[in-house]
């Protein structure tokens, strides 16, 4: 009689080869896992020291929800003297995600910049570059808003990744400016511009100071005014008029200054949004009937917190207390696009960009290209766009809530996931 002979089906075969291969990799990382993690550790304190050399010890400190940096440190020197802050950041380069190390010291100046990170994976060559000391030294001394291509130069074919990292670095030195000593008691007077004080009805403002929370404030024949700046892609300004009640009467939103992703995070200047909170009072949630911009949670979120800041603030004690707005999800955001601006309406315009001189290579710059990788597509591979100029500063007085009735009719854009700006896509 023949012996029969037991073949497994190859399907079979193929799913037991799978299962030992899984048992093996979930081996291998459990091995390894610890000494990734220590190394990848010891790289970030590595360069935590190397943006402050004169540290003897850095320190880090708790982080409050919602805050725009991964860690935040406090540097002292050998006898306990507090010499500066560091902030490391997270962002999106052309290729991945890449780690941004800033240090600054007590004037608010930097002192280094580190750039790379356990997922650096930019364009040898090119995005590369912004590892090197012929970036990263622009930045050294460098205070205030920094804008690609006007005070940083960028790496020639590389202005994804340059603007990723200095994007970063803003993100760094506004959390850690807010460490520094402030001076609410200041008496130095600030002044608002006939424009703003047009658009919030108001007139004669007298200026009563500044305070923890808050850039100033004004009193007003009829109540007061409230001056704010919240954090996105760069400062986020808001002017807040309210009646004696602390009822909101006018906002502006934005100045010369502003910077959000042009189609997206610039949503916030579009009158219906800002009507939203016209006749309102106390700090404000995205959900409570007010839509955030769609696709563009990090702009949306930083500029309810400067308006909580200012809805916040009692003339009567002259502080603040804020309180964290509620991060925005794809159940509030707004139903319609952002508004053109109306003809008539200042406008404030960004820096224009500049040529680039890092390097002399005669490379292109980069056009946004369905899902590119490193090894498939240069960032120099694509020409570059021409600079946007930056959406006008919005005036909304409180007669504007019929333009958020009228815009509410509008389809909806699909939103996309928030990066270095708000959309996904890979820049100019």
């Amino acid at each position: 009689m023949r012996e029969r002979k037991w073949n497994l089906p190859p399907y079979v075969m193929l799913m037991l080869v799978a299962i030992v291969m899984s048992f093996a990799i979930a081996g291998v990382y459990a091995v390894t896992k610890d000494t990734i993690e220590a190394a990848a550790l010891q790289a970030q304190q590595a360069a935590r020291s190397s943006v402050m050399p004169e540290a003897a010890e850095i320190a880090e400190l708790p982080l409050e929800d919602g805050a725009p940096v991964d860690g935040c440190f406090i540097a002292r020197d050998a006898e306990g003297n507090t010499v500066g802050y560091v902030s490391q950041v997270t962002v999106v380069g052309f290729g991945g995600e890449i780690e941004v190390t800033v240090g600054m010291d007590l004037s608010g100046a930097v002192t280094a910049i580190s750039v790379g990170g356990p997922d650096f994976s930019e364009t040898s060559g090119l995005g590369a570059k912004t590892r090197e000391p012929a970036f990263t030294d622009q930045f050294r001394g460098a205070s205030g808003l920094l804008v690609l291509k006007q005070n940083i130069d960028s790496v020639t074919g590389a202005s994804v990744s340059s603007g990723a990292v200095v994007s970063g670095v803003n993100k760094a030195l506004a959390y850690m400016t807010a460490l520094l000593p402030q001076d609410p008691g200041s008496t130095e007077e600030r002044l608002l511009s006939n424009e703003t004080l047009s658009a919030l009805g108001a007139a004669d403002p007298v200026w009563m100071g500044a305070a923890s929370g808050i850039d100033g404030w004004w009193r007003t024949d009829s109540g007061y005014i409230v001056q704010a700046t919240g954090f996105g892609e760069g400062p986020i300004a808001v002017v807040m008029a309210f009646d004696e009640s602390g009822v909101v009467t006018g906002l502006v939103i934005g100045d010369e200054n502003f910077m959000e992703t042009p189609g997206r995070g610039d949503g916030v200047l579009a009158p219906w949004y800002a009507a939203q909170f016209v006749g309102r009072s106390g700090p404000q949630s995205y959900g409570d009937g007010l839509d955030a911009i769609s696709g563009a949670t990090v702009t949306s979120t930083a500029t309810l917190s400067a308006i909580n800041a200012c809805m916040s603030f009692d003339p009567a004690t002259g502080s603040t207390t804020v309180e964290a707005p509620a991060a925005p999800d794809a159940s509030t955001a707004a139903s319609v696009p952002a508004e053109e601006p109306a003809s008539g309406e200042t406008v404030g315009t960004a820096a224009s960009a500049e040529p680039d001189v890092v390097s002399e290579a005669t490379v292109a710059e980069e056009e946004p290209a369905p899902t590119p990788t490193p090894d498939a597509v240069s960032e120099a591979s694509i020409p570059e766009e021409e600079p946007v100029s930056a959406p006008p500063t919005v005036r909304v007085l409180q007669d504007l809530n019929a333009d958020a009735a009228t815009s509410a009719s509008v389809p909806e854009p699909t939103p996309t996931p928030d990066a270095v700006s708000e959309a996904s896509i890979p820049e100019e």
